[in-house]
């Protein structure tokens, strides 16, 4: 599914979703009626949650997901490894501390094929400290259940690559922010 930037390198923007509640209202939703909005109880029964880490390709405005109970190390670098297919990508993401895990260095490293000394975390070389992985590397609906909250979600990554997944366009023009 990777197509390719122009220079032939595909890009992904990640980034992940916690605690996206499955709620149940404990009274309907009063319908409209002339003169009056649709109104909604706000008291509500919490069925727990659960995390989304997406990945958005560039090119091609497709997304994908992993939706499960957490948003851990082993989490991230699970979905990194259903991503990274290629020996060279572009991956935009902020500065969560998974995102620089020694997990998320392990997997790259191997996926490039690199034979130096990873060294230890905690310890020595590239996994020392978050600083050498570093250098080195809501719906309006209300859901039933988590299982029903991770099937709409899934549902709507679908939905969204069939009908409005569309490549990125940058715009900006290489010129100064100020004057």
């Amino acid at each position: 599914m990777s197509t390719s930037n122009p220079i032939g390198i595909p890009t992904f923007s990640i980034d992940e979703m916690t605690g996206i509640q499955a709620l149940e209202r404990i009274a309907p939703t009063l319908p409209v009626r002339p003169g009056r909005v649709e109104r909604r109880e706000f008291e509500y029964t919490r069925h727990g949650t659960c995390t989304l880490i997406a990945s958005f390709n560039v090119a091609t405005g497709a997304a994908s997901a992993d939706i499960g109970e957490t948003r851990t190390e082993e989490d991230f670098a699970a979905h990194l490894a259903a991503l990274v297919q290629q020996p060279r990508m572009h991956l935009a993401m902020d500065n969560l501390n998974t995102h620089y895990s020694e997990s998320a260095v392990r997997l790259v490293a191997e996926r490039i094929g690199f034979e130096g000394d990873l060294g230890r975390k905690g310890r020595c070389g590239i996994l020392r400290n978050a600083a050498s992985r570093q250098a080195f590397l809501s719906d309006p609906e209300h859901f039933q259940s988590k299982s029903d909250l991770a099937g709409r979600i899934g549902d709507f990554i679908n939905y969204f690559n069939e009908t409005m997944a569309k490549p990125f366009r940058w715009t900006y023009q290489d010129t100064p922010l100020t004057v």
